[in-house]
């Protein structure tokens, strides 16, 4: 959808690993090519199910307090 998320860029030799652990064959991550801020790019883990019902963290990053905030404004 065009928003941002704050990450982490790692130099990675064998996915086979990294794509075990993402569940890569399950399909609940898929591995794909994305944009980064400076216009580089880099291979990144997406989701690969559904954000029906899902909550946004507006802010992009991730973290237990922001989840918990925004989990919070979607009870109100």
């Amino acid at each position: 959808n065009g928003k941002g998320v704050v990450g982490e860029v790692y130099a990675v030799d064998d996915f086979n690993d990294l794509d075990s652990y993402e569940s890569i064959r399950t399909g609940l991550f898929k591995r794909g090519t994305i944009e980064l801020e400076d216009g580089t790019q880099a291979m990144a883990y997406i989701f690969n199910q559904s954000l029906k019902g899902g909550v946004l963290v507006e802010c992009g990053e991730y973290t237990d307090e922001t989840l918990e905030s925004a989990l919070e404004e979607m009870n109100k």
